[in-house]
């Protein structure tokens, strides 16, 4: 399941490393360099002000034209560069192929900008518009004005192969252009690929709060720990993350509150962080199991009962989910959800409500016919008393007559 609203980023220009709660959507786009990070302010409404290019028109792809096919994941190598896109030379990775993309403009000795989107890569087409986006920016100019236009637009890239020459071409607003393999040279003691961070969790202090890194395949949780364990309140994102570049790619899909949208980083081959310019931060490693939830098998309509309250919630297969408690009081919430290896995401919209705050948690023991554990965050302060607006942590497949 992928989510379904457009993430527009743009760079914030004084951010701390790991400041995930900060608001600034304001900053100018040169940003400090020892800070490579973007700013959202996850408004699912922000792509309907942007008027759609001539490129939107066009086909889903042009793989009908004959004797070419549509691109597929296995056409693409980790690293490539698409020929004179945006005018430039414009370097395009597809990584550990999980649906996460990036392109760069290059720039002198460091890249001028670059954009992230996690998108459902059906018929060789990358479309912006219904895909979770953000992109970050160093320098101005022409290309990386065209870049930022582009992350905010409906367009599309459309990736076809020549079936004569099996040659991988990019068509854009009309254009078709060469795909290239490109050699990217490894810096020394750095991880570079994301799927070696699958089943690691990395804990990282900074002063009396740990941010707690958990990688999934091509998914990650970033938590915030305060002192010995996390507060009910704590800051958590959740979203697709990749190794493109050398770089760690975190691009935020849901969270607890407002949050970056886009953090590059760098790891080393002994799990510390490192901003482009050195910074670094060291943190521990340790490796954990999980399940990949199937998100077709959690849909559907569970119950549970937390204190004297009982609710229905109801997972539908669009993506959007509705909870109701509906014994001794009722409590209407609702939103979209999705899953991340075995993290279940609820995030509420509509609602300002502190028992509305969203809600992110590990799912276990589940069975189809019988229910699920779910081990979430919780909406109340840890006072010793019974709140009936809590979510269950305990959920069961309803019995019928």
């Amino acid at each position: 399941m992928k989510r379904s609203f457009l993430l527009a980023g743009c760079v914030a220009a004084s951010l701390s490393l790991f400041a995930c709660g900060d608001d600034s959507s304001s900053a100018p786009n040169n940003v400090d360099r020892d800070t490579i990070e973007s700013s959202n302010d996850n408004d699912d409404s922000s792509s309907s002000s942007v008027e759609e290019s001539s490129s939107s028109e066009a086909p889903e792809s042009s793989s009908s034209a004959p004797g070419v096919r549509a691109a597929t994941m296995d056409d693409f190598s980790k690293h490539m560069v698409i020929k004179g896109l945006f005018g430039k030379d414009i370097s395009f990775a597809a990584g550990s192929k999980h649906g996460t993309f990036s392109l760069w403009v290059p720039g002198d000795g460091y890249e001028d900008a670059w954009m992230v989107i996690n998108t459902d890569f059906k018929d060789g087409v990358i479309n912006v518009a219904g895909s979770t986006v953000s992109y970050a920016t160093t320098e101005s100019g022409a290309a990386t004005d065209s870049l930022v236009r582009f992350a905010g637009s409906k367009d599309k890239l459309s990736f076809i192969v020549d079936e004569e020459t099996e040659k991988l071409l990019c068509v854009y607003n009309g254009d078709t252009l060469d795909v290239e393999t490109e050699k990217v040279k490894v810096k020394d003691k750095t991880i570079t690929s994301g799927d070696s961070l699958a089943g690691k969790r990395l804990s990282c202090d900074r002063g009396d709060t740990t941010d707690v890194y958990s990688f999934y395949d091509g998914t990650y949780m970033l938590s915030h720990v305060v002192g010995d364990s996390a507060t009910p309140h704590d800051k958590w994102s959740t979203g697709y993350y990749d190794i493109q570049r050398s770089r760690l790619l975190l691009l935020t899909a849901y969270m607890s509150k407002s949050a970056r949208a886009l953090t590059t980083l760098e790891v080393s081959d002994t799990y510390a962080l490192s901003t482009v310019s050195g910074t670094k931060t060291e943190c521990k490693m340790e490796t954990f199991k999980y399940t990949n939830l199937d998100a077709s098998k959690l849909a559907g309509e569970w119950d549970g009962t937390e204190g004297d309250a009982s609710w229905t919630l109801n997972l539908k297969s669009d993506g959007k989910f509705k909870a109701l408690s509906n014994e001794g009081r009722t409590d209407s919430r609702e939103g979209a959800w999705d899953v991340f290896g075995d993290l279940l995401v609820l995030e509420v919209q509509g609602c300002m409500d502190v028992a509305c705050l969203s809600v992110v948690g590990t799912v276990s023991d589940f069975d189809a016919a019988k229910g699920f554990s779910f081990k979430h965050t919780a909406s109340y302060a840890d006072d010793g008393k019974t709140h009936p607006g809590e979510l269950p942590y305990a959920w069961k497949a309803p019995q019928y007559e």
